[in-house]
């Protein structure tokens, strides 16, 4: 569509110097009818510098934006997934008692949870993004490390203790903190 605009544009100019030409006599301004072929490869080089490469380049920046909220979309679905696992947590807490159903949603988030990061994982494959490999290896076992706590024996005796509460709280805040990093790590590559 660009590329059309510029034709169209430069056809208009060059109607306009016709017309111009023709019907209108410019005294202080002398034209040589000589033809320079170095100018005239000059003016097309400036025509294509000035058309193309600026397309170019606009098109490669929005393509990497994309990419880029692909992958801070699915960091803030990871997100998500965790703060559904301590809202359930804290319910279940509150409440003093693990329900079956809560037992059940938890298990099932931990499962998609696990399923997200593998997506994420597999996104940064695809973009060539093995520089943050480290980054899902952590998440990965920070995953791990929060199912733990969360389907500790606490777990299975439906009821959360109070050092259960802290430890999940800890860990929860400080996944927060891991993805929110990681989603501007994302945003600055």
């Amino acid at each position: 569509m660009k590329f059309v605009l510029g034709g169209i544009l430069i056809v208009i100019g060059i109607v306009i110097g016709f017309v111009s030409a023709r019907f209108i006599e410019f005294d202080s301004l002398k034209l040589d009818g000589n033809i320079n072929p170095v100018e005239v490869l000059t003016l097309c080089v400036m025509l294509f510098i000035t058309l193309y490469i600026p397309a170019v380049l606009t098109n490669r920046l929005t393509n990497k934006r994309h990419v880029k909220d692909a992958l801070i979309r699915r960091v803030e679905q990871v997100q998500g997934r965790f703060s559904e696992i301590n809202t359930i947590v804290t319910d279940c807490r509150q409440k003093n008692t693990i329900s079956n159903s809560s037992k059940n949603s938890i298990l099932q988030l931990f499962t998609f949870l696990s399923n997200d990061i593998y997506t994420l994982n597999q996104l940064l494959k695809e973009c060539d993004k093995n520089h943050f490999t480290s980054e899902v290896d952590k998440l990965n076992e920070d995953r791990r490390k929060y199912k733990g706590i969360v389907t500790s024996s606490d777990f299975q005796r439906h009821n959360y203790e109070a050092n259960t509460k802290k430890e999940e709280e800890q860990a929860y805040t400080q996944m927060q903190g891991f993805l929110t990093k990681l989603i501007f790590k994302i945003n600055v590559w």
